[in-house]
């Protein structure tokens, strides 16, 4: 099924019917987005659609519908259900991950309570084509031996940059189904979220196997080296994604020798029509690009604080971040000498010490308030295959190639926050009052608040990156004209400098409002000649296998930037009291009590203590709440539905369990902070977001149970208690303290704590412990 559709113009003014394949509005000449939408429906299986829902998104073929009515916000409920949850927090990989747009309902009588709800995604992977059709992009399968090894490569390394945040997610198992799994070009494109069945999330010793359904289509020289990694991975020789993705990178650093990587840069800034002074700046300060490279430095920034300086903080950020960061003359240093997380450090360190020069220039100033200045930037370094992307504010990087447009960054600001943590879907979270107020921008507080989102990428295509600040972005002017100024330069038929002038003279024209600057990184891949590689030279980045260390901690994708000490009040952008009221504690919280919990907790050195001090998280004030556990958590076969999580109950964890410092996800969260068997205390439930909130003091005294002796949970009146199975006095050592810390308050979620598994608790006679004693 593949009928043509009627499309009516978003133009409210206009609404005039249109075929399908008309690309504007025949009456009034608006642009017709195209928006062909993947269908879903969690927890249910069904092979067949209605032709239509809602009586405007009709259905094209299999689960894809188009809404012809593009120009009406689409329906979502007010709070998100938690099936689809995992969409809004991978909101950070949108490259790769389709997003919500809107519900519908199959039947014409949507009243009744146990209505399916049909979802429907946005940037799923299809391809809408310049004559009005669309297409697929194929599954893995399919195309595995239809490109290159480095393709391959590229594709296996962007599986295991997901792998950790879906399986924190609950949906690891996306990746293991291979029609799930789908490509384009250089990019990973996800279909639809499978959530994970079991009561633990799949290994990578699964993904090894899947992977290991291609060797026989793998040809030499990739063939050896990908059978022996998948074996590795399902004996568990290799059994984290860091450890997995160092081999690959070798492997892809020999390959690349067979390719010629040339980049080019070109960069363009205006104050536009209606500005006095322009308060952006850029670097490198050229129109015409120099010769192609094989590295280059392009950054973007956006000064904010008006005639107060802002243009003083942009003209900062470029000499020092470019003084710490450009990239010498010459050929590129060699991967020995200087490794791809050290680059990304040199980056962050970059960017701190701008925030350090630009906040003292401040202070030297006596600056407060709205008279601080400050900047966003963006920054982009293409070295060989290799592209790295930078960010701090609402500055934007975005990525075109023969097929499509990526949107590389999400903004630092109170709309993807929100949809982010799970608390919104991304077109009613950018609706809602202070939406574009920005959570943290360069010289507005102390870089330890500081939460800069650095990411890499693996191109093996010809593509065009742009970085931009939001004179060009607002209004989604390059969601309008990517195909029409960007995808030109690929096939030779424009200039990066004619690109550039182009985008400006968009900017001014249909936006006007601000200042305007775009960089411009063209990358163009072509094949080295008399340069082969042999199996022998694959299999040997196999040796030595890298250990398995920690992950470091990384404040890339899923770390939620939205500390600042200072409300910034940028000339376009409204920071209001609500969030300098959350940001500025937050900022304390986190500087001081983060590094010292992490420490106690999992024993992590690596991030240093600012001060001994241990600040308390204020209490909510319904501290007397109490949560129904109903069928959501079961503690026993026999337990009744009527208990009650309480404040002051305490309980045993049966698996490691993600906390905060505080309720609102603000800063990177304590993976595995509190580990199996520990014991917390309840000390207090705020309800009064969509989710609700614990917050659990760690026992300092930990309970180990002796060896062939399990604790079960059993009740008959409603109250619980953990007992041994045995039924013989309870000896002196069954239960064993352990040294602990002194407890310290932390939240968690009350939907995590479930997820993990827990026991409500009662010391055994004559083993009181106290939560509270030191």
């Amino acid at each position: 099924m593949d009928r043509d559709a009627t499309l009516y113009c978003p133009n409210s003014s206009c609404q005039a019917p249109n075929a399908e394949r008309s690309k504007f509005c025949q009456r009034c000449r608006t642009l017709l987005p195209k928006r062909y939408l993947w269908a879903i429906e969690p927890g249910r299986s069904s092979d067949e659609l209605p032709e239509m829902l809602d009586d405007r998104y009709i259905l094209k073929h299999d689960r894809v519908y188009l809404d012809t009515y593009p120009g009406i916000l689409p329906h979502v409920p007010e709070q998100v259900p938690p099936e689809i949850r995992a969409y809004l927090r991978l909101f950070p990989y949108r490259w790769h991950v389709p997003q919500i747009y809107g519900s519908a309902s199959p039947t014409v009588d949507s009243t009744e309570a146990d209505t399916p709800v049909i979802w429907l995604l946005e940037n799923a992977p299809i391809e809408p084509r310049s004559n009005g059709t669309w297409r697929q992009y194929p599954h893995i399968d399919l195309a595995w031996s239809q490109v290159d090894d480095l393709h391959k490569l590229g594709w296996l390394w962007q599986i295991l940059n997901l792998w950790t945040d879906c399986v924190r997610e609950g949906v690891a198992s996306t990746l293991l189904d291979s029609q799930q799994v789908r490509v384009d070009g250089s990019f990973i494109r996800i279909a639809q979220l499978i959530p994970d069945t079991g009561s633990h999330p799949p290994g990578l010793d699964k993904l090894g196997y899947l992977w290991s359904r291609w060797v026989p289509t793998t040809k030499p020289p990739l063939r050896d080296f990908f059978d022996q990694l998948c074996r590795y991975m399902i004996e568990g020789q290799l059994h984290t994604p860091e450890q997995v993705q160092t081999v690959i990178d070798r492997a892809i650093d020999r390959l690349k020798t067979t390719r010629d990587y040339r980049w080019q840069v070109t960069t363009l800034s205006d104050r536009g029509p209606s500005r006095s002074r322009n308060e952006d700046a850029c670097f490198p300060l050229t129109e015409k690009p120099d010769p192609p490279r094989s590295q280059v430095l392009s950054i973007v920034c956006d000064g904010v604080g008006g005639h107060d300086g802002g243009d003083i903080a942009s003209g900062l950020a470029i000499s020092t971040v470019s003084a710490h960061v450009h990239l010498p003359d010459g050929p590129a240093p060699s991967v020995s000498t200087q490794s791809r997380a050290d680059k990304l450090e040199r980056v962050r360190d970059a960017i701190a010490i701008a925030n350090d020069v630009i906040g003292q220039r401040n202070n030297d100033e006596q600056r407060q308030g709205r008279q601080r200045m400050g900047t966003t930037i963006v920054i982009g370094q293409g070295e060989d295959n290799d592209l790295f992307i930078s960010h701090v504010g609402d500055s934007r990087a975005y990525l075109v190639n023969a097929r499509a447009f990526y949107s590389l960054t999400v903004d630092d600001d109170v709309a993807s926050r929100e949809v982010r943590l799970g608390y919104a879907f991304y077109r009613t979270a950018v609706h809602q009052p202070a939406a574009g107020s920005l959570v943290q921008a360069l010289g507005m507080g102390a870089s330890n608040h500081l939460y800069p989102t650095t990411q890499r990428f693996i191109v093996n295509e010809d593509c065009i990156v742009l970085l931009c600040s939001d004179g060009l972005s607002d209004y989604d002017r390059v969601e309008q004209h990517w195909k029409t100024e960007l995808q030109p330069i690929l096939n030779q038929t424009t200039s990066l400098t004619s690109a550039a002038h182009r985008l400006v003279e968009i900017a001014n024209t249909q936006n006007g409002h601000d200042n305007v600057t775009v960089g411009l990184m063209q990358l163009q891949v072509l094949p080295r000649p008399n340069q082969t590689i042999e199996s022998a030279d694959l299999t040997a980045c196999l040796v030595p296998l890298p250990n398995a260390a920690a992950a470091p901690i990384d404040s890339s994708h899923a770390t939620v930037a939205a500390n600042t000490n200072t409300a910034i009040h940028p000339r376009r952008r409204s920071f209001v009291l609500p969030v300098l009221a959350i940001s500025v504690p937050l900022a304390i919280l986190t500087g001081v009590f983060l590094p010292s919990l992490i420490e106690r907790f999992v024993g992590r050195t690596n991030l240093t203590q600012e001060s001994d001090r241990n600040l308390p998280v204020d209490r909510p004030s319904n501290d007397a709440a109490e949560i129904q556990l109903e069928d959501r958590t079961r503690i026993d076969s026999a337990q009744t539905t009527s208990a009650t999580l309480k404040v002051g109950q305490q309980l045993m964890l049966r698996r490691p369990l993600v906390a905060y410092p505080d309720k609102i996800e603000t800063s990177p969260p304590l993976d595995g902070a509190i580990p199996s068997g520990a014991i917390v205390q309840v000390k207090a439930i705020d309800k009064t977001l969509d989710r609700h909130w614990l917050q659990v003091r760690s026992c300092p005294q930990d309970l180990a149970l002796e060896p062939n002796r399990t604790a079960s949970t059993a009740s008959s009146n409603g109250e619980d208690s953990t007992q041994l199975e045995a039924s013989d006095p309870i000896p002196s050592t069954a239960i064993v303290p352990t040294e602990q810390p002194e407890g310290i308050d932390i939240w968690v979620e009350f939907e995590s704590l479930n997820r993990a598994g827990y026991d409500l608790y009662t010391p055994p006679p004559g083993q009181v412990w106290s939560c509270d004693s030191p």
